[in-house]
């Protein structure tokens, strides 16, 4: 039985259903997955961590044929190369937003009651 693997990850909703296009068109079976929650609201797509494009794990190969030749330049990667390339990066960006959605809100409340 064939299960469901992610291919890789884009942070664009557009991109996301352009790249599933693309694959569908050549015979693959592609899904999004949790593109609903990404619809919402922007802010849903960061903290998803981007849209996995999702294949089968019996035409992974030819997935990942189709991906190679559709964009050749592209910044598309597998989000395991995105992530070894870049780790520190993520955790930056994790821990400021962290930060900020803790102690934005203290502050704004602190300074409506000062003035």
């Amino acid at each position: 039985m064939a299960h469901l693997v992610p291919l890789t990850v884009c942070y664009s909703i557009p991109e996301a259903h352009v790249l599933g296009s693309a694959l569908r068109v050549e015979g693959v079976y592609a899904s999004i997955a949790a593109v609903h929650h990404a619809t919402l609201s922007w802010t849903h797509l960061v903290a998803l961590g981007g849209l996995e494009v999702r294949v089968l794990d019996v035409q992974m190969s030819e997935a990942q044929n189709v991906l190679a030749s559709v964009v050749p330049h592209s910044e598309i990667q597998p989000e395991s190369e995105a992530f070894r390339q870049r780790p520190w990066f993520y955790t930056v960006v994790f821990s400021l937003m962290l930060l900020v959605s803790t102690w934005y809100p203290l502050w704004l409340k602190h300074r409506r009651w000062k003035s």
